[in-house]
């Protein structure tokens, strides 16, 4: 079984054809957590949320790795757009790189 539509595909010249490309970028952001004297007021009842235990005046730094993927047309935009133009289409964690950090 065959499908006839494929068999003479219509003549095409190679700069005609789309060109994409997707990057990956490593990058790291460190977050500082700092311990504060609990307070009683209404804005800050425990809601259900998890949340750290840290001595007030004692800090806690932590580093996320993490990686940005970039997709981007580099010839062919079917926008119509002449420059590349990348867009994020995803994070996600650096599973690569874990070395015990948390994410």
């Amino acid at each position: 079984m065959s499908d006839p539509s494929l068999e003479n595909p219509p003549p095409r010249e190679e700069k005609d054809l789309p060109v994409v490309a997707q990057i990956e970028v490593l990058y790291d952001v460190e977050q500082i957590f700092t311990g504060k004297e609990p307070s009683q007021d209404s804005e800050s009842i425990d809601n259900g949320s998890i949340q750290m235990q840290i001595p007030e005046g004692k800090s806690m730094p932590r580093t996320s790795v993490l990686v940005g993927v970039f997709e981007g047309w580099l010839h062919g935009d079917p926008d119509g757009n002449e420059s590349v133009r990348w867009r994020l289409a995803f994070n996600r964690p650096a599973w690569e790189f874990n070395r015990g950090l948390p994410y």
